[in-house]
């Protein structure tokens, strides 16, 4: 499996919600904090699957729950994430609504069956949760639980308990 920046693992998910919008009135615009915490059950579900993580940051234990610096950074200023226009330049495609940068990164990880596998099936097991579901979640998981305020995740941490109470119980 592919290492991927948690900014393109975000593409990613802002892709696939892109196309649930398209095809569906009633879904729900991906925010900056759901995609948060869709990152740190893709990154466990990657370290329980395949040994390896997904992306190459790290998860920090915030108040609301994991987060990837370098997201957190990039979207600050957003609650939707998929139809964006930010002052530095990143603008979405006026033809289809998304950015070709995030195009490219989508495809790129669409092609590595196991990066996209890890995607498909968080989106499967917790896409429909809300931001807030998913944070309440995460604050009863030994990871977050066990991390101390803005600490940095311990990636074996996650690894242990996405293989010992996901991995074995979900998928």
């Amino acid at each position: 499996m592919k290492t991927w920046s948690a900014l393109q693992v975000v593409d990613w998910m802002r892709l696939h919600s892109f196309a649930e919008l398209k095809c569906n009135p009633n879904a729900e615009e991906l925010t900056q904090m759901k995609a948060m915490k869709l990152l740190y059950y893709a990154q466990g579900l990657a370290l329980a699957v395949f040994g390896e993580p997904l992306f190459k940051e790290n998860l920090l234990a915030y108040r609301y729950g994991p987060v990837v610096e370098t997201v957190h950074e990039r979207y600050k200023h957003y609650r939707g994430i998929v139809h964006i226009t930010m002052p530095d330049g990143f603008v979405v495609n006026e033809e289809n609504g998304i950015d070709p940068d995030a195009l490219e990164n989508y495809t790129a990880i669409f092609e590595d069956p196991e990066s996209n596998s890890v995607l498909r099936n968080v989106m499967k097991l917790y896409g429909e949760e809300s931001a807030t579901e998913l944070m309440e979640r995460t604050h009863e998981e030994r990871p977050w639980k066990e991390t101390e305020q803005s600490g940095v995740i311990d990636l074996e941490l996650i690894k242990q308990y996405f293989t010992d109470e996901v991995v074995e119980k979900d998928v």
